[in-house]
């Protein structure tokens, strides 16, 4: 029941990214993220549980595939 839209994220993936690794980024549409207002007492619990359960759903998934997984957003790296 989550929207979901493939799409560059920009954020910490970006990095590992490039640096070679296996990275994967997950917009919440959360307000103030990394920003100074990113704090602890922002954090919306429902919002964090679906991340969660999405993550978890994912690799559950793709444990099922052959290695060759491709990106649905076109990035080449």
């Amino acid at each position: 029941g989550l929207p979901l839209r493939a799409a560059p994220v920009a954020s910490d993936n970006r990095r590992y990214g490039a640096a070679g690794l296996a990275a994967v980024g997950i917009g919440a549409g959360m307000a103030g993220y990394h920003s100074p207002a990113d704090t602890a007492d922002r954090v919306e619990q429902a919002t964090l549980t679906n991340v969660a359960r999405l993550v978890v759903a994912t690799g559950w998934l793709a444990a099922g595939v052959p290695d060759n997984l491709s990106s649905l957003i076109g990035d080449k790296r």
